[in-house]
């Protein structure tokens, strides 16, 4: 259920130095299968852990051992899909890889999250945090990477030049702290006060309010859409655990020609694979066509969703 920017740096990673990839299978209501039961074998339980190597819920899983999980050196997963909506229980997941890999480094995808719900990264346990800006009502180009501190102190920064360097002399040069050992070049100023901006706005509105609506928004949209007849809704059926993200298919449409249609009707969405193509593979679909649901929507947007829908589907003469 990763959006590529969770998968193309560990392949890069793979190419450069030889890591294996393995990857997590997911269920037909698009939650990540962390744990699952396996056929029982001499020395193996119905308890034993199972990963599947990149096929999901349409693939051949394989049993991975205690031994060969104990190697495991980072656990990469997101906080909830950008196509899916599926929020993982991390707490319950991070619980039980420090178990199973104590040693194992845990970075959590929250660009989908960091605008819906609190985030705190004490409780989850998680070694490693990131998010874009933009994803949070901020301007694009800007991000945010958090880590513990005994962990960055130990990294070398990837690109150098500029402030984040403390000394030169012709034969060496130093880095200055964290975190600014990790902010090349000249800094985005104006981008910073943006997230600032964006940050403030959130805090002010509260996260109480900000789940509670929602999620109100969320449990009505899902009623509505499964009246639809012939659309699909990919991951979770009912608000419980999921966000306000819904992607959908109508049987015999193209997601690009919902798109259009329902441009007509002023209601944007958006269609194509949404930066997860393995997920695309995995759902045996090209692409689909995903509604957003944030703050600023009422109960309007979604009726007005809802008729522009049957309207493509009147277009189309389905």
């Amino acid at each position: 259920m990763e959006h590529h920017a969770n998968i193309v740096p560990w392949q890069r990673l793979r190419d450069e130095i030889g890591v294996e990839l393995v990857y997590l299978p997911i269920d037909e209501e698009g939650r990540l299968v962390y744990t699952s039961p396996v056929i029982p074998a001499k020395g193996r339980t119905q308890g034993d852990r199972l990963l599947d190597r990149g096929g999901g819920i349409h693939g051949s899983p394989i049993g991975v051992g205690d031994d060969k999980l104990k190697r495991v050196k980072l656990i990469s997963l997101t906080h909830a899909s950008n196509v899916l909506g599926t929020i993982n229980p991390l707490e319950e997941i991070v619980a039980y890889f420090r178990e199973i890999a104590p040693d194992a480094k845990i970075v959590l995808d929250a660009a989908q999250s960091v605008a819906h719900m609190p985030i705190d990264v004490q409780k989850l346990d998680i070694d490693f945090l990131a998010f874009s800006a933009h994803k949070l009502f901020g301007p694009t180009g800007i991000g945010v990477l958090w880590g513990r501190k005994e962990l960055l102190e130990e990294m070398e920064p990837l690109h150098v030049g500029s402030h984040m360097i403390e000394s030169v002399t012709k034969d060496k040069s130093t880095w200055t702290d964290i975190p600014w050992r990790f902010e090349v070049g000249t800094g985005k100023l104006e981008a910073a006060v943006g997230m600032a901006a964006g940050i403030a706005y959130v805090q002010d509105l509260g996260w109480e309010k900000i789940m509670r609506h929602e999620k109100e928004l969320t449990e009505y949209a899902l009623e509505q859409l499964q009246q639809v007849e012939g659309l699909s809704i990919h991951g979770p059926k009912t608000p419980a655990n999921r966000l306000g993200i819904v992607s959908f298919s109508i049987a015999g449409v193209h997601p690009h020609d919902i798109a259009q249609i329902l441009d007509r009707s002023h209601v944007a969405v958006r269609s194509g694979h949404h930066c997860a193509q393995p997920l695309m593979e995995v759902l045996g679909v090209p692409a689909t066509a995903r509604a957003s649901i944030s703050i600023y929507n009422e109960k309007k947007d979604i009726d007005a969703f809802t008729e522009g829908l049957r309207e493509v589907k009147k277009v189309l003469s389905l």
